[in-house]
């Protein structure tokens, strides 16, 4: 089977502009959008009576997008991927606006630091990182595993090692999702899909940090 790494005279710092542009307007959108809903009493009251239906039809977007992208024009892709990205910023406002302001601002701080060095290191490494990545996506199917036990465990210390390894899984992820992104000729004709999955990665960087750094601070 060919490695990712042996296509690199496909790459294009051009191509991969486009898809950190994509990724970064959906983070605004995203942010821009979490705050509207605090503004915005009817948003807020959506945003924590209908966060499983709007968790799920988030699912199905993803879902949806990632198996259709390569029949769609490339406009409705945009369309459906910042959409996805709007409903996400009513969905994470009841978690993020939990914390404090300061604890918010460094869970982002660290998160943008971890993504972009990481991001860094797997567009420039010339090592295949996908063992790398394939065990982490097993550690990922773990922590899911983990989290739904715990929904009903409600234990703390197993919070505290999920969000831990949360964190190591989608940094090494981070990495992985770059190289394959840079080097796959997939991603560069559906820039939108490397977009959806670099700010997958960053989003759960920075909520596993959000949760190691609140440490039970809550907004009053």
């Amino acid at each position: 089977m060919e490695k990712y790494y042996r296509y690199e005279s496909t790459y294009s710092s051009a191509y991969m502009s486009r898809v950190y542009g994509w990724m970064f307007l959906a983070l605004l959108t995203t942010a821009t959008m979490s705050l509207a809903t605090i503004e915005f009493p009817p948003l807020a009251a959506i945003a924590t009576h209908g966060f499983w239906f709007l968790f799920i039809a988030e699912l199905g977007i993803v879902y949806w997008l990632s198996a259709r992208v390569t029949k769609m024009k490339p406009e409705t892709a945009i369309t459906w991927f910042l959409a996805y990205s709007v409903l996400n910023g009513i969905v994470l406002t009841p978690i993020v606006f939990a914390y404090t302001g300061s604890t918010v601002a460094l869970a982002f701080g660290v998160s943008a630091l971890s993504f972009g060095v990481m991001s860094i290191y797997g567009t420039l490494t010339k090592t295949d990182l996908s063992r790398f990545g394939h065990i982490a996506v097993l550690g990922l199917i773990g922590i899911l595993i983990a989290s739904f036990m715990n929904f009903f465990l409600h234990s703390q210390t197993v919070n505290w090692v999920i969000s831990y390894l949360g964190v190591v899984i989608f940094t090494i992820l981070t990495a992985w999702d770059t190289q394959r992104i840079k080097n796959n000729p997939m991603y560069q004709r559906y820039t939108v899909i490397g977009a959806l999955t670099l700010y997958l990665d960053f989003i759960n960087i920075f909520l596993f940090l959000l949760s190691i750094f609140g440490g039970g601070v809550r907004r009053r």
